[in-house]
């Protein structure tokens, strides 16, 4: 009897040994969830078929290349599709995340080959985490001028006029040298790579230029109704309508008169998670220059690059969530607090333009500008 035991025990691990070969041998080659891919033939396969488009859930893909898995090769790259637009991923990167819901297509490609198959993600609205606010749109008056420029006061006049009826438009001039010997006082320097007048558009150095929240669809290089400032108000519709403000900027300052320094910290939040940058400008108004008074003149910014600083540490600004900002200004000797204004912009890190703006008085605060 006890043979007969020992017999029956050697089959059952026989058995037991040939059900974990098979299972083994079916983990084994691709990753595509058991389906063979043909040798030469590059597929797509997900880890997920949704995501949230909170910007940070991620989707993951495999790429096999035959029974190679090349996910981790350089040559690797997705592309996608949403309402028939196509868009590339960086080269090696097999991960996505998106603030933008939808229902994305994708293919990959390596090097020369093209995955064989599409895989469809559905990109799910954020739930909403606290109330969204119709925040007041604020515009970025971006104002290149000098003061030897002959058109430039027209345009200033026009700016004044669209102010007076109580448009939200916040002027910055960007004062600059018309020639060598044509030396403008106020003139405000960046580097050329970073320099305003390039982001907004402008293909030279001709004045003046004025764009809105550096959005360079409509811009203006004349202005012919100085009384009414039509032309400078078509910008701000023109802007208006295709960039509706989705978030809204707080600003507090503080200014230590030993240092002459000015602490302005910032508060944002945002209708729409997404990726922001914020820049600090400081202004002064009521300079005279021979019989000449200017006023929205740009005087510092607080950083050298025109996209600003990263919110979040470059993180992804959630949807309806504060963020909060901080930065410290020096003031010259020469300027006069007084006569200073903060203030900040908000800028979709994406699309590179400012989605709003806020301002105060240096020195002072203002919060949240809401309808």
């Amino acid at each position: 009897m006890k043979n007969v035991w020992k017999k029956y025990w050697q089959r059952f691990e026989a058995l037991l040994l040939l059900a974990v070969v098979a299972l083994c041998g079916g983990c084994r080659g691709n990753e595509g969830g058991g389906v063979v891919v043909p040798d030469g033939e590059l597929q797509l396969f997900a880890d997920k078929t949704s995501i949230v488009a909170d910007g940070a859930e991620c989707v993951t893909f495999t790429l096999m290349f035959g029974s190679q898995d090349v996910s981790a090769e350089e040559e690797v790259q997705l592309a996608w599709w949403l309402n028939g637009v196509e868009n590339r991923g960086r080269w090696g990167e097999v991960s996505f995340s998106t603030v933008e819901a939808g229902t994305y297509d994708f293919k990959a490609i390596y090097g020369s080959n093209t995955s064989t198959n599409t895989v469809r993600i559905v990109v799910e609205p954020e739930p909403t985490t606290g109330a969204e606010r119709n925040y007041t749109q604020h515009f970025a008056g971006f104002q290149f001028t000098s003061v030897y420029c002959s058109g430039c006061p027209s345009l200033t006049q026009a700016i004044k006029a669209v102010q007076s009826r109580g448009l939200a438009l916040v002027p910055m001039a960007f004062h600059r040298n018309m020639s060598a010997t044509m030396i403008d006082p106020m003139t405000f320097t960046m580097t050329t790579k970073e320099d305003y007048l390039y982001a907004c558009g402008s293909k030279g150095d001709a004045l003046p230029y004025f764009c809105v929240n550096m959005v360079t669809g409509k811009t203006l290089t004349a202005v012919y109704d100085r009384t009414q400032g039509t032309e400078v108000e078509a910008v701000m519709d023109y802007v208006a309508e295709r960039y509706p403000a989705e978030c809204g900027v707080a600003i507090e300052s503080l200014y230590n008169s030993s240092t002459r320094s000015v602490e302005v910290k910032a508060k944002f939040t945002t209708n729409r998670s997404g990726y922001y940058n914020y820049q600090v400008v400081l202004l002064e108004d009521g300079i005279a220059f021979d019989e000449e008074v200017c006023d929205n003149v740009v005087r510092a910014l607080s950083s050298t690059s025109r996209y600003g600083h990263k919110l979040a540490d470059g993180a992804v600004c959630g949807k309806c969530r504060e963020v909060e900002g901080a930065q410290t200004l020096k003031l010259d000797a020469g300027w006069k607090v007084e006569n200073m204004r903060v203030v900040v912009l908000a800028i979709d890190s994406n699309r590179r333009i400012v989605v709003n703006c806020n301002v105060c008085k240096l020195g002072e605060s203002v919060d949240y500008v809401v309808e």
